[in-house]
């Protein structure tokens, strides 16, 4: 998923949920990943892997989105 800036129409971050049945190191679904992760780093933009035996993702996406966005929040 590539979240956008609706405004200046540029993207802010990419998100994807990786399944963990299909990850193998050095399978094909590996390869298409680091190719992904290679165009997100020259572009300059952050992707969000989130997978899907994990916990936490809402806080992982609203901390990437606020720090896209350059929003900080103090610990209250």
């Amino acid at each position: 998923m590539l979240i956008y800036d609706t405004i200046g129409k540029l993207p802010l971050i990419g998100i994807e949920v990786d399944r963990w049945a299909f990850y193998r190191p050095g399978s094909l679904q590996s390869v298409r990943d680091e190719i992904k992760n290679n165009v997100f780093k020259l572009a300059g933009m952050p992707l969000v892997r989130l997978s899907t035996t994990g916990s936490g993702k809402s806080t992982i996406i609203s901390r990437a989105l606020r720090e896209a966005v350059g929003l900080t929040f103090s610990n209250r």
